[in-house]
């Protein structure tokens, strides 16, 4: 249940109200004004960030974890750093390690992220996890690519969770092991929404994922969590 109320306070704090009237805002502009140019660039070359948000609903995975996405995508998640926008915030280094937390930093930068991008990377036999422009472009074949979308989604997911779990729940942060679990237990339970052509596909990757999980002994110097 209180897993579930963060989830709810996240949404809502995406929402900004104002006692000001409506006005149309044109979302392919950065000032909000329609210009020709503008929609020249949308027509002809879609926008890299636009074919990637409307292909994010297509993936198989659950709503809260599209939605989720979506908020990475438009770098929306509290992060510390977006957090700090909105209140004070003494401090917003990042959970894992001692750098600032940011969207970028704590799914790609943070030593975390890039360990388990590298042993996902290794997992599935090919590059994955250097930005969500990388992750999203597989988004926009998702017929073709539904394993590996599922996997990069886990990723994320796992990654914030866990992050929050250090941050609420005050659990000790021990090893990539921690992680690797969660993302494989987290896979096993997406099955269900899984193509039936594709879940011999996403067991075997999950069966490799659990036998790395089980082979790490220590991460290299990983600080302990902060508040």
């Amino acid at each position: 249940m209180y897993q579930a109320w963060l989830e709810i306070v996240e949404l809502v704090a995406t929402i900004q109200l104002s006692d000001e009237e409506d006005e149309f805002i044109w979302n392919f502009n950065f000032s909000g004004i329609y210009s020709s140019q503008s929609l020249y660039k949308v027509t002809n070359f879609r926008g890299i960030k636009s074919v990637h948000v409307s292909a994010v609903w297509n993936i198989k995975v659950p709503p809260r974890v599209h939605f989720f996405l979506w908020l990475v995508i438009n770098n929306r998640a509290l992060t510390r750093d977006n957090l700090a926008k909105r209140r004070k915030v003494e401090d917003e280094n990042c959970l894992f390690c001692l750098e600032r937390e940011t969207i970028r930093h704590i799914f790609f930068d943070c030593v975390v992220a890039k360990s388990c991008w590298n042993i996902v990377s290794d997992v599935l036999g090919f590059q994955v996890g250097g930005s969500m422009l990388d992750i999203g472009k597989f988004w926009l074949s998702d017929k073709r690519h539904c394993v590996t979308n599922m996997i990069t989604s886990a990723v994320i997911w796992s990654i914030w969770k866990l992050r929050n779990d250090l941050c609420f729940q005050r659990i000790g942060w021990r090893s990539m092991e921690m992680l690797l679990f969660r993302i494989s237990g987290l896979l096993q339970n997406w099955m269900v929404i899984c193509p039936v052509d594709k879940k011999a596909s996403l067991k075997y990757f999950i069966d490799k994922i659990k036998l790395t999980a089980s082979r790490i002994l220590w991460l290299p110097y990983v600080n302990q969590p902060t508040t």
